[in-house]
């Protein structure tokens, strides 16, 4: 029989009885010299940290099993910085995400627009109908008048055939009392496709919970863009006695006292036809965002003759305060986002500002049906012509 090492093949290695620490090193060290172990522990490894699944260093010192306290804190630092240094980025990514979502929302307003006005021959009225010198009244229930705004007449033409079909323009949408489930729906409703996604105070409606006054706790829905209604002619605005009102017609049509103003594509009883957009609908604004601010500012509220409007008297977010006839006391701080003033119990007194959550600019859409960015930076006699659908202003496009 063949013979391995000193003893017959297959036979295994016959160990002697071990009595201690010191036996067992020496036997090892016997084993090695005789090249019992060189197959299998070729690395030259103590049974025992194989055992154990230890890694030794040269001359059997082991492996340090944890970091230490030094250590760890240099990797706490260098992931802080790391984070520190991707948050922006990722928080400009998402922004950038929202901005573009926002202006997706302010072209399909624009093309439920179009497709109004080629239904009916012409863009929707600013708020109304009212009778001629009805002016304020808010007459409704069971007349043809109300004071329902623009944006309320665009559901149909924005896969909202429900909320359209819904809507009794005979009953004016400021009469709280006696209001249908179905015209309160209408009223209370809050539109995603409405809503710019940067700014969160649109999806509070207005006095919901009663915050503000008296009323359904569901309150009023807001939306977050805006028809353009032009400016008012002063160099500064008006001192307003109580017949003055930024968004009334010009003077003499039903109130000589009344300040004159600039129209926009939208006004009292009025929407243009593109035909009398003389300035190219390219060149002129039809609508832009507009900031809702806290529960009880009512900037935006759709169902309101005073929510959905914006005027171009000052630069896009302009710090001054709009002029609205309920402000939040949140709006009436400084440095509030959306500043306000009350201009209650004046009618129809109202000046708002495009404002917005996007770095730099606002989003405004144009009578062609296009939306962009414009800049907080344009020109203001720039701004105010775009706002003109027929000032014959000769201006570059922002």
């Amino acid at each position: 029989m063949a013979r391995e090492g000193g003893r017959p093949r297959g036979q295994p290695l016959a160990l002697p009885q071990i009595g201690g620490p010191r036996q067992w090193s020496e036997v090892m060290a016997n084993a090695r010299a005789a090249g019992a172990l060189a197959a299998p522990f070729s690395s030259g490894l103590p049974l025992r940290a194989l055992s154990r699944g230890r890694t030794p260093l040269a001359g059997g010192a082991r492996t340090p099993r944890a970091f230490t306290l030094v250590e760890l804190l240099v990797v706490i630092a260098i992931i802080g910085v790391l984070v520190a240094l991707l948050l922006p980025a990722v928080q400009a990514a998402r922004e950038a995400a929202r901005r573009a979502q926002c202006i997706n929302n302010c072209k399909q307003v624009g093309l439920a627009l179009q497709n109004y006005h080629a239904a009916h021959g012409s863009l929707p009225p600013g708020y109304g109908p009212l009778p001629k010198d009805g002016y304020g009244t808010g007459v409704g229930g069971g007349t043809p008048y109300a004071e329902w705004s623009w944006a309320a007449r665009l559901f149909g033409y924005m896969e909202q055939a429900a909320i359209s079909q819904a809507i009794d323009f005979t009953w004016n949408p400021g009469i709280v009392a006696g209001a249908s489930p179905t015209i309160k729906a209408v009223r209370t409703a809050k539109i995603p496709a409405l809503h710019c996604p940067s700014d969160e105070s649109v999806w509070t409606n207005w006095n919901e919970n009663a915050s503000c006054a008296a009323g359904d706790v569901e309150g009023y829905g807001r939306i977050s863009y805006a028809g353009n209604f032009g400016s008012v002619q002063d160099t500064n605005p008006p001192a307003a006695p109580p017949t003055a009102s930024y968004l009334e017609a010009p003077t003499g049509e039903r109130n000589p006292v009344r300040f004159p103003r600039v129209h926009g594509v939208f006004t009292y009883n009025h929407g243009d036809k593109f035909s009398q957009i003389t300035d190219g609908t390219s060149n002129t604004l039809l609508t832009a965002e507009l900031v809702a601010g806290g529960v009880c500012s009512i900037r935006g509220v759709i169902a309101y003759d005073e929510g959905p409007v914006f005027q171009q008297f000052y630069l896009p977010n302009d710090t001054t305060p709009d002029v609205v006839r309920w402000c939040d006391d949140a709006d009436r701080a400084i440095g509030a986002k959306a500043p306000c003033i009350a201009s209650a119990p004046m009618l129809n007194m109202v000046l708002h500002t495009a404002r917005s959550y996007h770095v730099g600019g606002v989003v405004a859409g144009r009578c062609d049906g296009s939306a962009n960015l414009i800049a907080d930076s344009i020109d203001l006699f720039v701004w105010r012509a775009l706002g003109t659908p027929r000032g014959d202003e000769t201006v570059g496009l922002p």
